[in-house]
């Protein structure tokens, strides 16, 4: 009579739990030399932060296969270079307001360690979406300022905006990730203490920060397609002006600036 499913399973785990208990079955070779090692006491010297927006268990599974499969293998062989790291584990995040995450309240919690709303950067749960009030009333600390208290020096780098959710995550507290420019946040909102979030940029204490969307960070008269709502604003100037720093558009700009060598 042949076992039914759940049967069949059940047998076959008894199974091998009672070889496992009698030394039939031993540990694979890879897990026996982890189980051995010694813990680390050395202490990095850099942290990398490295987050493929939206990247998840499916995308990483979709892109070993492709990559496998482009040279010549079946594709769930393959390793990514990631995978090959000493040392991998999995992070699991989420907004505590709806099922289906955004990557302002998940990068928030990356960066301050405390999970939030969706499309909320650097301020608690109890803030609303797009309350000014509540969002000052509810700061928590993140990466930048936790990292420059201890003398560390921070980068933040995208391929996307610099202004938005994720880099935006490292520096800002806004609640809401659309205001990414004085122009954007609602007039309703404005004046009640809220700053926007490339001006958040250049008043924070960051060492270096390359990205785009330029556009947010100079009014119209400075700059085509500039957002802010004064003409003549020029926030890289202004940063400038403050830190000493320098402000590149160019690689031969970058090659020529400050502490660059």
């Amino acid at each position: 009579m042949p076992l039914r499913h759940n049967a069949a399973r059940n047998l076959a785990m008894k199974a091998a739990m009672a070889a496992l208990l009698c030394g039939a079955v031993s540990m694979p070779a890879p897990l026996a030399a982890q189980a051995q090692e010694k813990p680390l006491k050395k202490k990095a010297k850099n942290v990398i932060i490295f987050i493929g927006d939206g990247m998840g268990i499916s995308t990483i599974t979709a892109a070993r296969i492709y990559d496998g499969q482009s040279k010549g293998m079946s594709g769930a062989e393959n390793q990514l270079s990631f995978e090959k790291f000493p040392n991998v584990a999995l992070v699991k995040t989420y907004n505590t307001n709806q099922q289906i995450p955004d990557s302002a309240g998940t990068a928030s919690a990356f960066s301050t360690g405390v999970k939030t709303r969706a499309g909320m950067m650097g301020v608690g749960p109890a803030t609303h979406l797009g309350d000014c009030a509540e969002g000052l009333a509810n700061p928590v600390p993140n990466i930048l300022e936790v990292a420059k208290a201890r003398g560390k020096k921070v980068g933040v780098v995208s391929t996307a905006r610099i202004t938005h959710a994720t880099p935006g995550s490292v520096y800002a507290h806004t609640p809401h990730r659309d205001w990414e420019n004085d122009g954007a946040i609602p007039e309703a909102e404005r004046g009640k203490g809220c700053v926007d979030i490339a001006r958040q940029l250049t008043n924070s204490n960051f060492d270096l920060a390359m990205g785009g969307g330029r556009d947010h960070f100079f009014g119209k008269d400075k700059a085509k397609g500039g957002k802010r709502l004064s003409p003549d604003a020029s926030l890289p100037a202004d940063w400038a002006a403050r830190t000493g720093g320098s402000y590149v558009t160019s690689k031969a700009e970058m090659d020529a600036a400050k502490g660059s060598k």
